[in-house]
């Protein structure tokens, strides 16, 4: 007998007609009845879909995302496709504290915020009326809490994996700590502290940011230790690394300038770069950077890091907020390595605007027998802002970067006008093998608030502060 319509289909070929269909006509079909909805929550439907369209995943085997995550991951996929990409939903928080230091998203789903004494865990996943309720809450009087400080890196590369967080614990007046929190959210406490570092009582505020399982700290300055050399503490080992002691003249020089950190398998890229800022003079916007690597973990695995490749003022370009996009060895057919290839992206001066006005992606190169670094930085910018010769301080930041091994990535930055606050954008695009899609401009009313907004590419979450309220933005 020759079925009459589609869904007179045994269950098998109806899965082998759905595997033809797109992302967004199965969710077109899921809206037809009742079986069509139980078929398309079958994991085979999207896992086969991930494998026709190949959608921006986090790294890990397909195996490792669950159905909702990859249905997810293919829907924003289409909506990021389009010349403008639609805002599916756009929902705020108003229950915040007023003292707001530090705000996080991890993963895309967990927005932690950190007060001056406080700290605020939310689940932006969390069903029903509730999901403006926050999972977990904590308030010190005793303590005041500080993060990445004015030499702190933006730690704005997105990438999956275990949660830490790491900030600086001080009790008034001499008493200083690195605290070191895992986010576990499925179990009852889902914020537990599992390292506690003591520091020195410090004149200055030490800056603490960690990436890949180490935690970077400057440990500040006193006035019997005016160094200013960073330690690395390796979660995994429990181990404390410091810079050589000729790395301070570096360090020195480029005080008044942010670092970033970049750990690789191997080794640790750590870049000085231009200072940022509105209200920052021309010829502190246009320093030079300088590049340095180290071995991690070093020879021997002793406590003191040995330096691999230096390079400074060479570079073709002033930038601030360089992001690391990937990072991959180099190897000849036989197998034997060449070096390490970075790519990063990088907010950019032109060259007749001693402002960062311009976003674009450069790579490093470290080779493997030599100490030099090389540069490649492509002849035109991923996008441009608009720049208004009224007005001078006009500019680019707040990039984020969400990537996966595969040399793909989204990326957004903000750019606005001082003093014309109405003027605020964010700008998307994404970038593939070196090439970018149409970058599309997201006007926002007001101004933005300190300390600006939190993007993950993965599932399409946009999350602005302003003055009284946090606005969450869903692609998908």
């Amino acid at each position: 007998m020759i079925p009459k319509n589609m869904l007179d289909l045994g269950n098998d070929p109806l899965l082998e007609i759905l595997a033809r269909f797109s992302p967004l006509e199965l969710t077109v079909f899921r809206q037809t009845c009742r079986r069509a909805y139980r078929l398309t929550k079958e994991r085979c439907v999207w896992t086969r879909a991930a494998l026709t369209y190949s959608p921006f995943l986090p790294d890990g085997p397909l195996e490792s995302h669950d159905d909702r995550d990859l249905e997810r991951y293919l829907l924003l996929d289409e909506n990021w496709k389009r010349p403008s990409p639609l805002v599916r939903s756009s929902r705020h928080i108003t229950k915040l504290a007023s003292d707001i230091q530090f705000m996080e998203l991890f993963h895309g789903r967990y927005m932690f915020i950190a007060g001056r004494s406080s700290l605020t865990l939310f689940d932006l996943e969390t069903s029903g009326n509730d999901w403006d309720q926050p999972i977990f809450h904590q308030s010190e009087p005793r303590y005041k809490y500080f993060f990445a400080s004015h030499r702190g890196p933006t730690g704005r590369s997105k990438k999956y994996g275990e949660i830490h967080i790491s900030m600086i614990k001080r009790k008034y007046p001499t008493h200083d700590s690195v605290v070191i929190l895992r986010l576990q959210p499925t179990e009852k406490i889902p914020l537990i502290q599992i390292a506690e570092l003591r520091a020195p009582p410090l004149d200055d505020i030490p800056s603490v940011c960690n990436s890949n399982g180490l935690v970077f700290s400057d440990q500040g300055k006193n006035a019997t230790d005016p160094g200013i050399l960073p330690t690395i503490y390796d979660i995994a080992s429990e181990r404390t690394y410091r810079f050589p002691a000729s790395a301070a003249d570096t360090w020195q020089a480029h005080n008044r300038q942010y670092i970033e950190y970049i750990p690789s398998a191997n080794l640790i890229l750590v870049i000085h770069t231009s200072e940022r800022g509105s209200f920052i003079p021309a010829s502190m916007l246009q320093q030079d950077p300088s590049f340095e690597t180290y071995a991690f973990p070093p020879p021997n695995n002793v406590g003191v890091l040995t330096q691999t490749h230096f390079n400074h003022g060479i570079f073709p370009g002033t930038f601030s907020e360089p992001v690391v996009i990937s990072d991959e060895t180099i190897a000849l057919p036989s197998g034997a390595s060449l070096g390490t290839k970075f790519t990063l992206v990088a907010a950019f001066n032109a060259s007749d605007v001693p402002r960062p006005v311009e976003v674009r992606t450069f790579t490093v190169f470290l080779p493997v027998h030599s100490t030099d670094i090389l540069f490649d930085t492509p002849d035109d910018p991923l996008f441009l802002v608009d720049v208004d010769a009224q007005s001078p301080l006009f500019m680019v930041h707040n990039l984020f970067v969400t990537s996966n091994n595969s040399g793909r990535a989204r990326i957004t930055a903000r750019t606005h006008r001082l003093g014309r606050g109405s003027s605020d954008k964010i700008v998307l695009c994404e970038v593939n093998e070196g090439k970018i899609s149409n970058p599309t401009r997201l006007s926002y009313g007001g101004s933005m608030n300190t300390p600006g907004y939190l993007f993950d590419g993965f599932r399409g979450r946009l999350v602005i502060p302003y003055p009284s309220l946090l606005s969450v933005v869903d692609f998908v």
